[in-house]
């Protein structure tokens, strides 16, 4: 599995976690509501900069969400 399917995953994991809609990810992650359809793209390429601001917000996502459970 490649880097680009992994973070795929994680995203998909997120999304069905926390109940977030892929266009409302895509408008708070990356200010781009068709973030999630273009990263499906088998032809679509992601930098190293992408994947690291993607997985820190879901960090700090996860983070907040726990505070307020707690």
């Amino acid at each position: 599995m490649g880097i680009k399917n992994e973070l795929i995953a994680e995203i998909k994991d997120f999304l069905r976690i926390y109940k977030i809609a892929p266009t409302t990810f895509g408008s708070k992650c990356m200010n781009n509501p068709a973030f999630i359809s273009r990263l499906m793209d088998p032809d679509g390429r992601i930098t190293d900069a992408t994947i690291d601001r993607v997985r820190v917000y879901i960090r700090k996502y996860r983070r907040k969400a726990s505070t307020v459970t707690e």
